[in-house]
C-alpha cells in the first residue's frame, strides 16, 4: 500500500513539473524580448546607415580627386611647358589669358581672368585651352612646316569614360600677379592674394548628379617664364 502511495505522489510530481514546464512565456518576458530587438534593429540600422554615408562620401572624394587630377595635369603639363617669350617682337606670343567681348570672340582678359588660355608650345604649335559642352578641351592649331607641308588644326578632348559621371562646370585661368580680381578664389580654398607673373592659377568646378559639386585649384608655374625672370 504505502509503495503504490509514493508511487502516486512521485507521478503526481512530475505532472505538476510537466505542466509547470509546457505553460510557455508570459506576457512580460515576450514584451523584453521584442523592445531588446527593438533597440538592436534601431542600433544596426544606425549603423548601416552611417557606414553607407561614410563609404559614398570616401567614393565621392576619391572619384572627384582623380577626375579632377586628370584634368589638372592635363592643363598644367601644357601651361607648364609654355614658351615664354623677352623679345619685344613676340611678347603676344607668351600664354595669354582670354575671354570672350560682346561679338562672341575671344580676346585678352584685361583684368587677368578668363575661361581660355593660348599659348605656343615647346613645338612652336599655337594651343588655346578651354571649355566646351562641360569638356575641357585644346586646339592645336595647324601651321605649314619648313618643307612646306600643312598641318590642319587638331581638336583634342579626354573620352568621357575618364569622368566617372562628373562634367566639368567650370574652368577659369586668372593671371598669378592678378589673383585679386577673381573675388570667388575663397571657394575653392585658395587664400593666397597673389603670385608672381610666371604663374598661371587654374580654378575647376565638377560637378556630378551622383556626388555632387567638387571644386579645386591648381597654381602652375610656367618655367621658361622662370628661366628668363
Amino acid at each position: 500500500m504505502m509503495t503504490m502511495m509514493r508511487v502516486k505522489r512521485k507521478n503526481d510530481r512530475l505532472r505538476a513539473g510537466s505542466l509547470r514546464s509546457n505553460k510557455g512565456f508570459t506576457l512580460t518576458e515576450l514584451l523584453v524580448s521584442f523592445i531588446l530587438l527593438s533597440i538592436f534593429l534601431v542600433s544596426a540600422t544606425a549603423i548601416i546607415t552611417s557606414v553607407t554615408t561614410l563609404y559614398y562620401h570616401v567614393k565621392e572624394e576619391t572619384y572627384s580627386r582623380q577626375v579632377s587630377d586628370i584634368v589638372m595635369k592635363k592643363i598644367e603639363s601644357e601651361i607648364s611647358g609654355a614658351k615664354y617669350y623677352t623679345d619685344e617682337e613676340l611678347l603676344e606670343n607668351n600664354p595669354q589669358i582670354q575671354s570672350l567681348n560682346a561679338e562672341g570672340k575671344r580676346e585678352a582678359a584685361e583684368n587677368g581672368v578668363g575661361d581660355s588660355i593660348r599659348l605656343f608650345d615647346k613645338t612652336d604649335t599655337q594651343v588655346m585651352l578651354y571649355m566646351d559642352n562641360n569638356q575641357l578641351k585644346l586646339r592645336y592649331f595647324g601651321f605649314t612646316g619648313s618643307d612646306g607641308t600643312v598641318f590642319d588644326d587638331i581638336d583634342w578632348q579626354f573620352d568621357e569614360a575618364a569622368f566617372k559621371g562628373y562634367t566639368v562646370e567650370d574652368i577659369t585661368f586668372v593671371a598669378g600677379d592678378k589673383l585679386g580680381n577673381f573675388a570667388d578664389r575663397a571657394d575653392y580654398g585658395c587664400t593666397a592674394s597673389a603670385f608672381g607673373k610666371d604663374v598661371v592659377v587654374v580654378f575647376l568646378t565638377l560637378d556630378s548628379e551622383k556626388y555632387g559639386t567638387y571644386k579645386a585649384f591648381r597654381a602652375v608655374r610656367i618655367f621658361s617664364a622662370s628661366v628668363v625672370g
